[in-house]
């Protein structure tokens, strides 16, 4: 009886090292966290070593136990072909959690002592007197989660308190599988502060370029101004973030961290930084908002498409 064919290892495959990471990581992730209920998140990754990226499957855990995580997965391409690609382990994570606790904190009158973050302020493309500021939704929910998607009706509004005054209404909010925002509108008369950073020249977009790169690359403004500089180490990852006890399922999460590597890195928020904005350090772009963290990273979301969504323009 003849023996099995051996697959051609040699042979050129069509598909780049980027789509056997997204491929083996879409396929395997919800059987890895089946076999390994620490797993945090599976991610199509790069890692950089000596200045090269090399495309990767990154496995985060909560814990340090990786008894059993594979050192490498298959995946199954669209012409039925398999394909390898390496894992990488980040163990250690922690619970996964938002921030809340530029000068101006912001929080809901119903929630005063939950604090958050004020990002940057907005405009309307639609209406010439609309004055509004950027937070973080769960500032307006006190935590808890909400399906949140437009602009609130009146009795949903409720005030919005800056540095414990009344400043204005909570306007609009997004909370959901890829969001966390809320639009806050500055009450007529009311002064928006001078020294936020003001954002006019468009959004910035990360890439492979802009992970795990030499230096830090990326800058975060949180209330008081309190300012620090940060690395990707991640781009596109899901994550179960918990609200108020609950854990919610999110995607499109960048991860920033204190270091380039993702084994070292320590997160760089803290509690009251829900809402602060996250830009690129060389161009000024925005990125998007800060959410939460846990012990080795924070996390952000970019806003573009929703601003966008609701005719809002960052000032």
């Amino acid at each position: 009886m003849p023996g099995k064919k051996r697959r051609n290892t040699h042979r050129k495959t069509r598909y780049n090292g980027a789509d056997i990471a997204l491929y083996a990581a879409e396929q395997n992730e919800e059987s890895l966290k089946n076999q390994h209920p620490n797993i945090a998140s599976v991610s199509n990754s790069v890692t950089r070593v000596n200045g090269v990226s090399t495309n990767v499957v990154t496995i985060y855990t909560k814990d340090n136990d990786t008894t059993g995580m594979p050192t490498e997965l298959e995946a199954k391409m669209p012409d039925g072909t398999i394909e390898r690609i390496a894992t990488e382990i980040i163990t250690g994570l922690g619970d996964s959690k938002v921030h809340f606790s530029q000068v101006n904190n912001v929080s809901n009158s119903n929630t005063a002592t939950f604090l958050g973050s004020i990002c940057c302020a907005v405009k309307s493309t639609t209406d010439p007197g609309f004055l509004g500021v950027l937070t973080s939704a769960h500032i307006y929910t006190g935590g808890i989660y909400q399906d949140l998607n437009g602009v609130f009706d009146e009795n949903s509004q409720g005030v919005a308190v800056f540095n414990g005054t009344p400043a204005g209404i909570w306007y609009l909010g997004v909370l959901g599988l890829k969001q966390d925002l809320a639009v806050v509108k500055v009450n007529a008369g009311q002064l928006v502060d001078n020294n936020y950073k003001s954002f006019t020249n468009g959004f910035y977009a990360v890439s492979n370029a802009d992970v795990q790169t030499e230096n830090p690359n990326i800058t975060v403004i949180s209330q008081n101004f309190f300012t620090r500089t940060a690395f990707v180490v991640d781009y596109n990852v899901g994550l179960d973030i918990n609200y108020n006890g609950i854990d919610k399922f999110k995607k499109n999460i960048l991860l920033i961290g204190s270091t380039n590597n993702r084994e070292t890195s320590k997160t760089v928020s803290k509690s009251g930084d829900s809402g602060s904005c996250v830009y690129h350090s060389a161009t000024g772009k925005l990125i998007g908002m800060l959410l939460g963290g846990n012990d080795k990273f924070s996390f952000v979301l970019p806003i573009q498409n929703t601003l966008d969504l609701f005719n809002l323009k960052t000032i």
